[in-house]
């Protein structure tokens, strides 16, 4: 989608938030997990925490600068601000070890680091 044109890809599927990955200067979130739900649905762990993400893009649609707002779900699937920063810790995780490319990184506050290569 990048080599498309696109600027920003948000990908949706697997109920869970995965890696956040950069390619050629653009974003590209795998998964943003689930932000708000309903009563059936198992919310424990990975299923119940999602990012909330704000990215700053050039006119060129290159990253500038990025946040991401870590919330959980609570009681029938409610977002509330998560305090302890669970989907941050996720996301750290996810992208050290799940991608080769490691030209962006996600700080302890939830700011995107660009490491040029």
């Amino acid at each position: 989608m990048i080599d498309a044109g696109a600027d920003v890809v948000f990908g949706h599927g697997p109920h869970v938030t995965r890696a956040i990955d950069m390619y050629k200067g653009k974003i590209i979130t795998y998964s943003m997990g689930n932000f708000a739900t309903y009563g059936r649905f198992d919310l424990s762990g990975a299923k119940g925490i999602a990012p909330i993400i704000k990215f700053k893009i050039n006119k060129k649609g290159d990253l500038v600068s990025g946040k991401i707002i870590s919330i959980m779900q609570i009681e029938d699937g409610i977002p509330v601000l998560d305090k302890n920063k669970k989907v941050i810790n996720k996301l750290q995780t996810l992208m050290n070890n799940d991608l080769i490319n490691k030209s962006l990184k996600i700080n302890d506050d939830g700011l995107f680091e660009i490491n040029k290569q």
